[in-house]
């Protein structure tokens, strides 16, 4: 078994930003027939943009997670949090809205809904994202399958049960 266990997030730009990175590699190509420091300019603006991604790795013999950004889609700098303190692991629904507006001044709001693998303290506050899954399902597969693992305690996310559980009722 291996000892770390890698999940990648995503981009870290939007998509319509990511897809401009694209186009600047594209760019990129042409810009290098008029000037080459313009062109690897762009080129390095263009693989930051379109290819530096996020997300954590799972160090299991240390109960450390890093949280790290991917610069260029291969250059990793995070920084290391202690899972030792936490208890409990399970999957919580999640989402993300990035609004946009166009010069006509309407605005367009798109959201992203997702389910995060988290790990929570004993008093349920601290949490520490650990992957990022489309489905529910998968979610919860993972995250039933990371607490032997991780050495954490499974249980069901539910928003109702969380207040009781925060209050310390149940």
């Amino acid at each position: 078994m291996s000892q770390i266990i890698t999940h990648t997030f995503g981009k870290v730009f939007p998509a319509n930003v990511t897809f401009v990175g694209y186009l600047l590699f594209g760019l990129s190509f042409f810009i290098f027939t008029t000037s080459i420091l313009g062109g690897i300019f762009v080129l390095l603006l263009a693989f930051f943009i379109a290819f530096t991604d996020y997300g954590t790795a799972l160090n299991l013999r240390t109960k450390t997670i890093r949280e790290f950004t991917k610069y260029f889609g291969f250059i990793p700098l995070g920084k290391d949090k202690s899972y030792s303190g936490h208890r409990f692991i399970t999957a919580i629904p999640s989402k993300q809205s990035i609004r946009m507006y166009s010069r006509a001044t309407t605005g367009t709001i798109v959201t992203d809904y997702f389910y995060l693998v988290c790990v929570y303290n004993e008093k349920y506050q601290a949490r520490i994202e650990v992957a990022k899954f489309d489905s529910r399902e998968e979610a919860i597969e993972v995250a039933k399958k990371m607490a032997p693992q991780m050495e954490l305690e499974y249980f069901d996310y539910d928003p109702r049960n969380m207040r009781d559980r925060l209050m310390g009722l149940t």
